[in-house]
């Protein structure tokens, strides 16, 4: 989460940090951008990113893909589903990749903000073929715990499970799928991406 890319220099900031962790592909949550745009950036220093964005219709929403130069042309069809859920269809080697970029609602949300939430993913997934590899990334305001559950949680989870918790593992058993960042070993201040003004 970037808390918002509208206050000048912030743009700026977050590439080089995708530079300097010499990610090909970023996800990025919470651009507080108001119109959906596919632009290019160049830093000061010469490296090029293309950004793919959602637009956010309230505050604190829209999310984007940001694509180092490497993977810039790569991208072969673009899903601007909502504010919350965004995808792009990547032609790699041996068979394409198709992500999406996802902000769930937080705990606090209405109950149908968070069914919405689910129904816009699932008809994002409708424009994956079989044969493409699926990842899903991004902020689902969820914690599923530090215990393993059957396939799709590994032992390296956080805290104890929430409902955002099970209602994530219950999307990734629909949909066969396992959340990655439970099966390997992080250190404690690694396994979330924000922290409450109370700590």
């Amino acid at each position: 989460n970037v808390q918002g890319l509208l206050k000048t220099g912030k743009l700026e900031n977050v590439l080089n940090e995708i530079k300097n962790l010499k990610a090909d592909i970023c996800g990025i949550s919470e651009t507080f951008w108001n119109e959906s745009n596919d632009f290019y950036s160049v830093l000061p220093s010469g490296e090029k990113f293309r950004i793919i964005n959602s637009n956010a219709v309230k505050s604190r929403k829209g999310v984007a893909c940001v694509l180092n130069h490497k993977m810039a042309n790569s991208v072969s069809s673009v899903h601007l589903t909502s504010e919350r859920v965004m995808a792009i269809k990547i032609n790699t080697n041996p068979v394409n990749t198709f992500i999406i970029q996802v902000y769930a609602p937080n705990l606090d949300s209405p109950e149908d903000e968070k069914i919405k939430f689910y129904e816009e993913v699932r008809e994002t997934l409708k424009y994956k073929t079989f044969q493409e590899v699926l990842v899903i990334m991004g902020d689902f305001n969820a914690k599923v715990g530090s215990s393993r559950i059957d396939n799709i949680v590994g032992p390296h989870g956080l805290g104890t499970i929430n409902d955002a918790g099970r209602d994530l593992v219950n999307f990734c058993d629909e949909y066969n799928l396992f959340i990655c960042n439970t099966w390997f070993y992080q250190k404690q201040s690694a396994r979330y991406t924000w922290t409450g003004p109370n700590g």
